[in-house]
């Protein structure tokens, strides 16, 4: 009996050995679950404070990004209004210089047919002058001859013939003096040609040459019809910031430059639409 007392007794020591050790297996397991669950929360805790980091970050990339767009549409925007200038600018240069050269031209055409009608009033006065002494001449050789004498039937059958020793010098002149007369008369005939009708502008830039070559040549003002038209309906077309005029029932579609008081200027082009069916300007493009 007692043998199987200290079996039963060593079996459970062994048994109780058994259960302590697994405990402490147990605990120990615990406490590495616990070690490891924190280490992991820090981990977590911090991927989330690199996360919040992060998207601090992309916002603030983010509203970069709109502040540098809306100054890239700022800055294009300055760009074509620079544009829009310049081309106005070379415009209006390219028409004065158009406008500078006409004037120079019909100014020199101006002082070459006042030159030509002086010319000619000189060579008439020339004309005038040689016929005045032709006519001269012819009557004292007349007188001369009927103080000589003259002719007399009875004493010969035929008029006496007397020699002249000198050429008609006088007809040889009016002869070339009209030649040069007509052939001037010609090259202002070759080089005048017809213009158009000029616009107010150079109405009065054609007023102005003629006033500064001469003030002896009036001309017979020639006053047009009046037409009168009926009022147009203007609209005022915005695009980009800027105006522009165009007609209503316009069916060239024509743009105009827009003036104070929404008043229609020179034409700078046509008008068009959109994919969406807006209007937009369509200048012509810069050369």
């Amino acid at each position: 009996m007692s043998e199987t007392k200290n079996i039963m007794i060593q079996h459970l020591q062994e048994l109780y050995d058994g259960y302590v050790s697994l405990q402490e297996n147990l605990h120990t397991q615990s406490q590495n679950f616990q070690t490891e669950s924190l280490s992991q929360l820090d981990a977590i805790k911090g991927s989330e404070t690199q996360i919040q980091t992060h998207m601090t970050q992309i916002r603030k990339q983010e509203s970069e990004i709109r502040d540098l767009k809306k100054q890239k549409h700022e800055y294009e925007e300055m760009i074509r209004n620079l544009q829009d200038k310049l081309h106005d600018t070379q415009t209006k240069a390219q028409e004065e210089e158009c406008s500078k050269t006409r004037f120079d031209m019909m100014k020199q055409q101006a002082k070459e047919i006042t030159e030509k009608d002086r010319e000619i009033e000189r060579l008439n006065r020339l004309v005038l002058l040689l016929k005045k002494k032709n006519e001269t001449q012819k009557a004292s050789q007349e007188s001369s001859k009927q103080l000589d004498g003259g002719w007399s039937p009875t004493a010969s059958k035929t008029p006496r013939q007397e020699e002249d020793d000198n050429p008609d010098v006088i007809d040889t002149v009016l002869s070339s003096v009209s030649d040069s007369v007509l052939k001037l008369e010609q090259e202002e005939g070759v080089h005048t040609e017809p213009e158009p009708s000029p616009s107010p502008d150079e109405k009065d830039v054609s007023d102005e040459v003629t006033d500064e070559v001469t003030d002896e040549v009036t001309e017979p003002e020639v006053t047009e019809p009046e037409v009168t038209e009926e009022p147009e309906e203007l609209e005022v077309l915005s695009y980009r910031k800027k105006k522009y005029i165009i007609v209503t029932g316009d069916t060239d579609n024509n743009l105009y430059a827009w003036l104070e008081g929404d008043k229609k200027g020179e034409l700078l082009g046509k008008w068009g639409t959109t994919g969406s069916g807006k209007r937009k300007p369509m200048l012509p493009k810069k050369k």
